[in-house]
């Protein structure tokens, strides 16, 4: 960072403002690529202007120069606000307000963290990232009488150099200082500070707002985590990626058809033995069941995130697992040989962003590792600038088994990178890792070694770091030990370990139970495990509402594998984030308990299992329950043969009354048949339909309820959604 004019946020290091796909940018990519700052493209304009009055605020914390204001406007839409942006003299860290009207505001403020690794301050107004942002929250926060702030979390897109490697400035020393700012600005708004403020995000967001909540006085009230990581995940999705890797696309698509509704349930069928390990392993560890492994972007993004943390706070792990006792690598290295990587090759050409969205390689290759076809929506022009070069096509090497592999540029402008492939085109591997310049300046010709061999050392590197309190950690334990060598913890820069300790603090968490980016174990081990630590009863002081049929990213986020569309199989959970976020409002600042947490059974294998009816389940989202021709799940006819559809569904206790319900039989997203008798007015409704398939094939006719407290029935902000799905064999 030159300190050099420092009002000038653009003053900025040009290579530093670059982030490509993988990383947590995302859509910003598009702008700070350009060399436009975020928030100058969020207001449409791509400089800053001298004008701005100057805040007098000086940090208590060191790590941070003076605050700085380089926009200050009114804006219309999506409703009226005050947009302020700046950041901190001296540091990457950015800040972003917007303060509604003094008749709305109520004294509070709400601080929405961006996930993945952060990096962006205006995720709320752009499109949604990789990273998992806080979908659509100016207008409800504004509406609860709030204003929003945002940081990049101390660092601009994947580029993280800007907290020094220090976690602390990323994980809760950024937030808390742009929150302190917020608060001394707001003041000078409104006349006095607020008298309350709240913290949210998901995922990475979810993680770092526990953080916050865990290591910071007197700046937030509570918090609601959705999405939240166990404090183990990162290791986790090691033991994802090794089954992915052992069972591969042929048995990940049989798993994909037991595992969905009406298929045959029976999860390790014609699996090997080492192939079932793996699986088991992976289920009692906590992912869910019913949940596919196809396309596992999560995994692969976390994967090219966490590489460069081995060299950084275990730098001899993956030499160790090649040469000692103890480690599969040196133990039994024929186990790995079919998987191994090694090719000495050179460049043969690069593909830019708009060449990936409309490239049509010219073989079908299996994507063994990578994410394969969806790696085209990570690194398509809507995600990074058309011109950004983005994927590589090499001299000689199978692609087939590239996926995860390290791209090691021996020459060129690429020597020296941390770069893995995201995902495997035909013969074009897309990028990932973590830094500013990628493929930038990589040409024709440049020598490169693709060598995977790190890749499966970290598929196996749950075995050496184990987290024996954890019960979630019981298949790699014996005795209250380790079985195997262990490493020292890896202490990752996006995320630090829970303190399991919020006093005075409350916490709403959402998390959904088809979630494989962090599983819904997290939660459940995060509330066991404070009440342990503080010794109190969990809902005193926070709550855990479980959605079905939510994924990681809402579903209209997911690259459509044909019929059924994603937005028939995962709801759209941000109604649910924000009436969280309203109802622990509520309870902190008038002492009016929240909705109770979901009830629920957590079995010895890490399975979750809800009450199956609503007066039982409790929780916000409603239950729902459907059959065809009086069958669940499975249903054959013959084609041209009506079927007779049932839904019965009910709103928990308290939570509201059902305001909608839709079929989409077709799995096309459009959801055509719709019940107009459906008012808003009733807690349960029980409704038919007739349809007709003219065609053989296998269906999933969807059908979604939505629901909301009675006041809110046109504000879809705040509506939840459940969804009841069964399969229809026609022949």
């Amino acid at each position: 960072m030159n300190d050099s004019d420092d009002n000038n946020p653009e003053n900025i290091d040009t290579n530093r403002r670059k982030v490509l796909i993988g990383g947590a940018g995302g859509v910003a990519a598009a702008y700070v690529g350009m060399g436009i700052s975020l928030a100058a493209a969020a207001a449409g304009q791509s400089s800053a202007s001298a004008e701005i009055k100057q805040p007098n605020y000086i940090p208590e914390d060191k790590f941070f120069g003076p605050a700085f204001i380089d926009i200050d406007e009114w804006r219309d839409l999506p409703v009226p606000h005050r947009y302020v942006h700046g950041g901190f003299k001296g540091t990457d860290t950015r800040f972003s307000l917007s303060f509604p009207p003094k008749e709305k505001y109520q004294g509070r403020f709400i601080q929405a963290l961006e996930g993945g690794l952060g990096g962006n301050e205006n995720s709320t107004s752009l499109p949604a990232p990789e990273g998992v942002v806080p979908a659509r929250s100016l207008e409800p926060i504004l509406a609860m009488g709030a204003y929003l702030i945002e940081s990049n979390q101390g660092h601009i897109g994947a580029d993280v150099s800007g907290v020094k490697g220090d976690a602390t400035i990323l994980c809760w020393r950024a937030s808390a200082e742009s929150a302190k700012f917020g608060k001394y600005f707001s003041a000078s708004i409104y006349g006095t500070p607020p008298h309350h403020g709240y913290i949210y995000g998901g995922s990475g967001g979810g993680v770092r707002s526990l953080k916050c909540l865990e290591e910071v006085k007197g700046v937030w009230d509570g918090g609601v985590p959705f999405v939240m990581p166990h404090n183990s995940q990162g290791t986790f999705f090691s033991i994802q990626s090794n089954a992915i890797r052992l069972l591969g696309q042929e048995r990940i698509a049989a798993l994909a058809d037991a595992s969905e509704v009406g298929g045959s349930g029976d999860l390790f069928a014609g699996l090997n033995n080492e192939q079932s390990e793996a699986l088991a392993t992976l289920y009692k560890t906590g992912f869910p069941r019913g949940v596919t492994l196809r396309n596992a972007f999560e995994a692969v993004l976390v994967w090219s995130w966490l590489a460069h943390e081995f060299d950084i706070n275990d730098p001899t792990y993956f030499n160790d697992f090649w040469t000692k006792p103890g480690y599969l690598g040196h133990d039994n290295p024929a186990a790995l040989e079919k998987d191994r990587v090694l090719v000495k090759t050179r460049v043969k050409r690069v593909l830019t962003s708009r060449e990936v969205k409309d490239y049509q390689p010219g073989i079908k290759v299996v994507d063994q590792f990578g994410i394969g076809e969806q790696s085209r929506l990570w690194a398509g022009p809507t995600r990074s600038p058309p011109d950004r070069m983005v994927a590589v096509i090499l001299e000689s090497g199978n692609t087939e088994k590239m996926g995860c592999a390290r791209i090691d540029f021996q020459t060129g402008a690429g020597k020296g990178r941390d770069l893995y492939v995201l995902g495997v085109l035909g013969d074009a591997l897309v990028a990932s890792g973590i830094g500013g310049e990628w493929l930038t300046g990589v040409k024709p010709g440049d020598e490169v070694v693709m060598d995977n061999s790190r890749y499966l050392a970290y598929c196996h590197h749950y075995r050496h770091q184990v987290e024996a309190q954890f019960a979630e950690w019981g298949h790699s334990v014996m005795d209250g030990k380790p079985i195997y060598p262990q490493r020292p913890i890896l202490e990752k820069i996006m995320s630090r370990p829970y303190r399991f300790s919020l006093p005075g603090k409350k916490i709403i968490i959402v998390n959904g139970l088809s979630d494989r980016g962090t599983w819904p174990s997290g939660a459940v081990s995060y509330r066991e495990h404070m009440e342990h630590t503080m010794g109190v009863d969990k809902e005193s002081m926070s709550r855990l509402w479980f959605n079905e049929h939510q994924q990681h990213i809402d579903g209209a986020f997911h690259v459509p594998e044909g019929l059924p569309v994603p937005t028939t199989q995962f709801i759209d959970y941000g109604g649910t984030v924000h009436e969280a976020l309203r109802q622990l409002i509520d309870w902190v600042e008038h002492g009016k308990k929240p909705l109770a947490s979901s009830q629920f059974k957590y079995t010895r294998d890490s399975q979750i299992i809800l009450a199956t009816d609503a007066a039982a389940r409790h929780g916000i989202q409603p239950v729902i329950d459907v059959t065809g021709n009086g069958k669940r799940e499975r249903v054959e006819v013959k084609a041209g043969q009506p079927i007779t559809f049932e839904v019965m569904a009910e709103a928990p206790p308290d939570s509201g009354t059902i305001t909608r319900v839709e079929w989409d039989f077709e799995g096309t997203g459009k959801w055509p048949v719709q019940f107009k008798e459906v008012d808003g007015r009733s807690t349960k409704v029980k409704l038919k339909t007739t349809y007709t398939f003219s065609k053989p094939g296998t269906y999933f006719p969807s059908c979604r309820v939505l629901a909301q407290h009675a006041g809110d029935v046109k504000d879809k902000l705040f509506s939840r959604a459940n969804l009841g799905r069964i399969r229809v064999v026609v022949s």
